[in-house]
């Protein structure tokens, strides 16, 4: 079961996000600036398949309750599984009706005012199918018909589903953080600050706080020294960084009691944790905060792990306050791990964000600077729609400084037309297995292209335009070579290409690659060029390119899945931007 979409209403600052795609390979960034509303979109969708939990402080005066919805592809396996036990004629009713509808689901959160409180409210789910209830009810067993199968319901199918799927887990400083100690109430229900670190710790240990409680001294001492070894040992291969030169970090948890001199705490215990490197004990806090947000996640990840089903991580500021390195290490991580699981998080920092990964991003925002105007979201796309400048968009939205980017570097940089370009030809560099560097920068249109070549020059930036064979282009080219260039044809013709013989750069491929590796459409219906094709047919050219980069780098599609003709083009254009670096 794959999440494709989310919709929001009515949380916090949201009145409605509007139908939101999911990033296809598994993270989905959100970014903005501080109140845009990138924790309450986090927050919600924790509240899907994992806890119902509202309060007033989640809601927005005046509105209705908020509603949740999340769209998902699922498969046959995961619909019989989900229904196991039920009436067989039903399920296959079931499984049939959604093999036509592509096996997309959509579930409903909603809620209504819990029963004797003013500030809580109790959760439903239900899957939305208007067809679904009619189909089973056709399938229904004769009344009195002998059958040890149950029967099937709507309201059984959105049971089953809501168990089936997979399991949403919010990480935030508040609860996700080790803490130095932890106190154990007397119902073993811990509740202060970094329960959630502690609580993971404890899963993934199999330890009982009840049960531990209840042992002899020497029995409690040994069930924490294996669980400790336990996490030491398997933290040691999941973070691969040493304290020094060469110090791998041990963690330890231990069962203390308060003593007397604790005000209203004597003789009631507690949890105490430590994180060593060989020369020093210290607390959590003491470490910094890398260490101790790797050790944190590390514990919950595991955790998480051990109930068998799928998951989506929803992570609030992953590394927030790192250094970039760190930050850098965090990323890595997120991207090993997108492989076996869902990531969504948010981010300030440039560090966190790919640049050839543009696909993941969106932006928050307020639509004024009044603190009860609604959270918009907007793809990275088009964030740069009118401006002339091609980071500053994207840094201003999550609120970063312009200087901490590192995509435009000192030499090798491609300006290029717009982000569409910008997957083609990160895609070609990888069919190809083109050694040399060649950093792409996307500009918002042509007409963005001057004042880029300008900027860059005044940095002693640098760089080579690739644009296409179009009216427009040609009217940059001739700009640039007069203003920029001197007038001279060969200093132009050295820093500058137009695409030969493409007014778009889809017409890069033979209208039959392009028909079934692109767009997967008949290569029939293509009447004219590839690009006039994708203007008349309305389709996004950055969703279609970056879906391209997607196969290519998943190895869906290599150079020998296209035709000569298309092989020969790619490796031309290679080559000519190869030159002129």
């Amino acid at each position: 079961m794959k999440i494709t979409r989310f919709r929001i209403t009515n949380f916090k600052s949201i009145i409605d996000t509007n139908w939101t795609s999911f990033s296809p390979d598994q993270v989905t960034v959100l970014i903005g600036q501080n109140e845009s509303g990138k924790s309450s979109i986090l927050e919600a969708l924790s509240k899907t398949f994992s806890s119902y939990k509202l309060s007033n402080s989640d809601l927005r005066a005046g509105d209705s309750l908020p509603e949740i919805f999340l769209e998902y592809n699922a498969d046959e396996n995961f619909i019989r599984k989900a229904l196991e036990g039920y009436n067989s004629s039903q399920v296959e009713a079931t499984i049939e009706h959604y093999k036509g509808k592509s096996f997309t689901l959509v579930s409903r959160f909603y809620w209504a005012p819990a029963e004797n409180s003013n500030d809580t409210y109790s959760g439903f789910h239900e899957v939305v199918d208007e067809d679904i209830e009619e189909i089973i009810s056709l399938f229904k067993p004769q009344s009195g018909a002998s059958t040890e199968e149950k029967i099937l319901t709507i309201d059984e199918i959105s049971s089953s589903f809501f168990d089936a799927a997979p399991n949403f887990h919010l990480f935030d400083h508040e609860s996700g953080l080790l803490p130095s100690t932890i106190d154990i109430p007397d119902d073993c229900k811990l509740s202060d600050r970094g329960f959630s670190a502690a609580q993971s710790y404890l899963s993934y240990a199999d330890i009982d706080l009840k049960k531990l409680l209840n042992q002899d001294l020497r029995t409690q001492k040994s069930i924490l020294h294996r669980a400790n070894e336990k996490i030491s040992r398997e933290f040691s291969s999941f973070w691969s960084q040493t304290i020094g030169k060469s110090n791998k970090i041990k963690f330890e948890c231990s069962l203390e009691k308060h003593d007397a001199s604790v005000e209203g705490k004597a003789g009631k215990p507690y949890l105490v944790f430590f994180i060593s490197d060989g020369l020093n004990r210290l607390y959590p806090h003491q470490r910094s905060t890398g260490v101790r947000w790797f050790l944190s996640f590390f514990l919950q990840l595991k955790s998480s792990e051990k109930q068998g089903k799928a998951r989506v991580f929803l992570l609030d500021e992953p590394g927030s306050n790192l250094h970039s390195k760190a930050q850098k290490d965090v990323l890595g991580l997120i991207n090993k791990l997108s492989k076996d699981l869902t990531i969504i998080y948010s981010t300030h920092s440039p560090s966190l964000i790919e640049y050839e990964k543009l696909y993941r991003i969106y932006a928050t925002y307020r639509k004024d600077d009044l603190d009860e105007s609604p959270t918009l979201i907007i793809e990275a796309h088009r964030l740069g729609a009118s401006s002339s400048d091609t980071l500053s968009p994207l840094m201003t939205a999550m609120g970063a400084d312009f200087s901490q980017q590192q995509v435009i570097q000192k030499k090798n940089n491609v300006i290029l037309e717009e982000i569409s370009g910008f997957y083609y030809l990160k895609a070609f560099w990888k069919l190809t297995n083109e050694p040399a560097d060649a950093h792409f920068i996307a500009a918002t249109g042509v007409n963005k292209i001057e004042p880029l070549a300008y900027m860059f020059t005044g940095w002693s930036l640098e760089f080579i335009v690739v644009i296409d064979d179009d009216s427009q282009a040609r009217a940059a080219y001739n700009s640039l070579k007069k203003n920029l260039f001197l007038d001279n044809e060969e200093l132009a013709r050295r820093k500058m290409l137009k695409i030969p013989n493409c007014q778009g750069i889809e017409d890069i491929f033979s209208k039959e690659d392009f028909a079934t590796n692109i767009i997967q459409d008949d290569p029939s219906n293509i009447k004219t060029t590839n690009s006039e094709h994708m203007k008349k047919s309305n389709l996004s050219k950055p969703v279609t390119a970056y879906k391209f980069l997607l196969k290519v780098e998943q190895n869906e599609i290599t150079l020998k899945d296209l035709s000569n003709e298309t092989q020969d083009r790619i490796a031309n254009l290679v080559n000519l931007i190869k030159e002129r670096l």
